[in-house]
């Protein structure tokens, strides 16, 4: 299998891009009303410190369930899976000078997982993987509308590079699938 699959997906990003601003203030105003603590902590995208809190996977925009039915394609299509998969979908939007540092998505030490993102606004940015076992770095160079996904079986930790444009926000919408598990309904999104 391959360590990482790159997608061009047809969807118009103008229209995604206008609901993922709104919903950002949206959960941002949520979070806030909450007093939960990561809304004004640290630098970096606060929607990004966020993701726990809303699942866009699970929102009825049109854009968006196009967007995850395309998503979800290209993954049946690269992954065997015979179990019921949940999707956790978040979205990353980053100013001039921010950028996620190293991180990892699979908790999951005994089901396989698969991380993407779709790239809506993201040239020019890398992402940078390290793969358990091998001996160098695998680059990415982001593209717009090109879905990037790897394949958590493969254990592995990421990181972006900082986004220096200043005449737009980097926008990508990041996701986990993994398998349900017969303890619990919907795994966290870790």
């Amino acid at each position: 299998m391959e360590l990482i699959h790159t997608e061009y997906i047809d969807i118009n990003t103008t229209e995604l891009k206008k609901i993922l601003i709104e919903i950002r203030q949206e959960v941002i105003n949520k979070c806030r009303n909450m007093g939960d603590p990561r809304v004004k902590f640290g630098t970096g995208s606060k929607i990004t410190n966020l993701y726990k809190f809303y699942n866009l996977a699970d929102r009825k925009e049109p854009i968006l369930v196009e967007l995850f039915s395309k998503i979800k394609e290209v993954i049946n299509n690269k992954w065997d899976s015979t179990k019921k998969l949940h999707m956790h979908a978040w979205v990353n939007i980053h100013k001039k000078g921010e950028n996620l540092g190293w991180h990892g998505h699979n908790r999951y030490e005994k089901e396989p997982c698969v991380h993407g993102y779709f790239c809506i606004e993201a040239e020019p940015s890398q992402t940078i993987y390290v793969f358990s076992g091998k001996d160098h770095l695998v680059e990415v160079n982001n593209k717009n509308n090109y879905l990037v996904i790897s394949f958590c079986e493969n254990r592995f930790l990421h990181k972006v590079t900082r986004w220096e444009r200043d005449d737009c926000e980097r926008i990508t919408v990041g996701f986990n699938m993994v398998p349900l598990t017969p303890d619990r309904e919907i795994p966290d999104p870790d």
